[in-house]
């Protein structure tokens, strides 16, 4: 309902499938960027990510359903995109700290991701700029609590 109402409205989409469940196929071609973990991804497409080749493949078929972007987090790999024009691959962000909690990352991700989009970054300086944040959550024990405020990003 919401996706169908978003694009009445002429608003962009993202959707991060977090927990996976069943999308209508119709559903995929109102996505503007669908977010899935390779877990989730895997359960959409009823098949294991194992390799690069693997998590290309896997875009090219979300793609082939209408979907206009593909991102899929790959936790401390980094994140993989695509969309008709181009696909790369970009590394998780370099942390000064050690990693002690990743409950909240993917919503960092999303989060940040969207705050990129909102300021006319453009697609790589958006995704690294949610790299970058959901990391740092990462260094930090909890959910809200480990979200990063705009003034500590300049010193990370």
């Amino acid at each position: 309902y919401a996706l169908k109402k978003a694009k009445e409205h002429k608003c962009i989409t993202i959707l991060n499938p977090a927990p996976a469940r069943k999308i209508d196929e119709d559903n995929f071609k109102l996505i503007d960027f669908f977010i899935p973990n390779e877990t989730e991804a895997e359960f959409y497409l009823k098949k294991n990510l194992k390799t690069d080749k693997d998590i290309k493949n896997a875009a090219n078929e979300f793609l082939k359903k209408g979907i206009k972007n593909v991102i899929i987090t790959l936790g401390e790999k980094g994140i993989y995109f695509a969309n008709r024009d181009e696909n790369f691959f970009l590394e998780a962000y370099k942390l000064k700290k050690a990693v002690i909690d990743t409950t909240g990352a993917g919503d960092a991700f999303n989060g940040a991701f969207a705050v990129g989009l909102a300021n006319d970054l453009d697609i790589k300086k958006a995704l690294s700029f949610a790299n970058k944040v959901a990391g740092i959550s990462t260094t930090r024990l909890g959910a809200s609590a480990s979200m990063p405020f705009a003034k500590e990003l300049e010193n990370n």
